[in-house]
């Protein structure tokens, strides 16, 4: 258990295939991870870093130091100097590419996860009252969820000293108790159960389909193309599962199924869906690298209706939340799908983080709720940069009541 080990921990099963990706490839910067905020309005630059520091000093998972004795090892070291980098670029021809581009190339910098911090911190002035702030982060640190909590918290702090008030206690947990929920967990008879559910599930299951013909090797360096889906087609969305008596997830869901056996003719889908790993858990209150991606099989069969595609959808979807902890990195080794663009699903995201993602080697779909305004659905396609020159995006609506 974590806790008999005196300030060092083991890695998390989520943490491992991280640092085991990172040692053999350790001049890449495949898992760096990054979000850029827009503040837009007066700020108070002085009290922007003293929030942002106290939030860095608060949340353990940024003051992590990685080792290896007979397993990989982490442990706190807080001594590890950083300073938030001031960038003025609101005098360049075009602000926004600039600062685009110096991000772009802060992000391929790498980390060396025995010697380095794990973050970059930035705050870019692009023009009167308009400010990016922008975090880089390794990804055997932080999730998706796990970056919202840090950003809330320097929010919080930074309205709370605005208003000449003391910050509010930090809500942060400590992370040594999501470790010892996932050594649990790892030895658990939940787990065997829920490998034993991903294998029958899988058995049969063809290889994922995919947007392209062909595959390249794995880069960190993609092709993006995005795009806002009409508001109108969000409140469609809604009327529809309303009508269903569904969630509109769901909906979303067996939209995007239809369009991909549209597109390729595939009637048996495995689809990529990421899971928080936090509901009823410690890591609820914890930046941490948590999440996992579990596989959502989608039968198109033919003739189907659209809403018997949202009826199955759904329920396959709620079937597979219980075994949602079982690691996908575990589960590609257990169907002996590793090494090169073997996979054992596509990747399909509806979440409200938006990075790009690493280690491409076929075309990504991928969907996220863009905060504050979480009616708005942001679909993108990413490429690996080897084998491709351009990329479009064409319209996901199939036919729906």
């Amino acid at each position: 258990m974590a806790n008999t080990l005196q300030g060092i921990w083991p890695l998390s099963a989520a943490q491992q295939g991280i640092w085991l990706g990172q040692q053999l490839h350790p001049h890449s910067p495949i898992y760096n991870t990054a979000e850029c905020l827009e503040i837009c309005g007066s700020l108070d630059v002085s009290l922007f870093e003293r929030s942002l520091r106290q939030m860095v000093a608060e949340a353990e998972t940024l003051n992590l130091r990685f080792g290896s004795q007979a397993e990989p090892i982490q442990y706190l070291d807080f001594s590890l100097p950083w300073s938030l980098q001031h960038l003025d670029l609101s005098t360049a021809v075009n602000p926004r590419q600039a600062a685009q581009d110096w991000m772009q190339q802060n992000l391929n910098q790498t980390v060396n996860l025995s010697t380095d911090r794990l973050f970059a911190q930035a705050l870019i002035h692009i023009a009167p009252e308009r400010y990016f702030w922008y975090q880089r982060i390794h990804h055997v640190a932080i999730d998706g969820y796990g970056t919202s909590l840090l950003v809330r918290r320097v929010a919080e702090i930074y309205t709370a000293l605005s208003q000449g008030k003391a910050a509010p206690p930090c809500p942060f947990d400590r992370l040594q108790a999501v470790l010892e929920e996932d050594s649990a967990y790892q030895t658990s008879e939940q787990r065997l159960g829920d490998r034993a559910y991903w294998l029958a599930s899988l058995a049969d299951a063809p290889e994922p389909i995919s947007l392209s013909s062909q595959t390249a090797p794995a880069s960190a360096d993609c092709l993006r193309h995005s795009d806002n889906l009409p508001a109108e087609m969000f409140n469609h969305l809604q009327r529809v599962a309303q009508q269903l008596g569904r969630a509109w997830p769901d909906v979303l869901l067996a939209t995007i199924a239809a369009y991909l056996h549209r597109a390729t003719g595939a009637t048996d889908l495995t689809l990529g869906l990421p899971m928080m790993g936090r509901l009823g858990s410690a890591a609820i209150r914890v930046p941490a690298m948590v999440m996992n991606i579990v596989p959502l099989r989608v039968m198109v069969s033919p003739g189907i209706s659209f809403s018997r595609l949202v009826a199955l959808t759904g329920d396959r979807l709620r079937d597979i939340r219980p075994h949602h902890r079982y690691r996908y990195e575990q589960l590609r080794r257990d169907l002996r799908r590793v090494g090169g663009a073997a996979d054992c699903l596509g990747r399909l995201s509806t979440s409200c983080h938006s990075t790009t993602p690493s280690a491409l080697a076929t075309p990504l779909l991928l969907f996220t709720m863009s905060p504050p305004d979480r009616w708005k659905i942001l679909p993108s396609i990413f490429a690996p940069r080897a084998k491709q020159s351009s990329l479009r995006l064409t319209a996901i609506q199939p036919a729906i009541p």
